[in-house]
């Protein structure tokens, strides 16, 4: 009997500790993302919330879109609604 409770305490132990890993590996999780001109000759990494990222995916799935894609389209409509910054001295 007292083998069993230890044998459980240690599992229970050890599904705790997986269980805390995990937690930390979520919280700690960036998901990393390329982007790339038309060219292809840039590629930019960027750090991005994961639950909006991963809602960002789904849409894009739903909408049967890449996310590179998305991002190339979002990086347009930014330089073109910006595109007088440019021209600042």
């Amino acid at each position: 009997m007292a083998n069993s409770l230890r044998d459980n305490e240690k599992v229970n132990k050890i599904e705790a500790r997986d269980a805390e890993a995990e937690k930390i590996k979520q919280e700690r999780k960036s998901t990393r993302t390329r982007v790339v001109s038309g060219g292809r000759d840039k590629g930019v990494y960027i750090k991005v919330n994961t639950e909006l990222y991963d809602e960002f995916t789904q849409i894009n799935k739903k909408k049967a879109a890449t996310n590179n894609g998305i991002f190339n389209m979002l990086l347009a409509e930014y330089v073109r609604n910006n595109r007088d910054w440019l021209e600042e001295n």
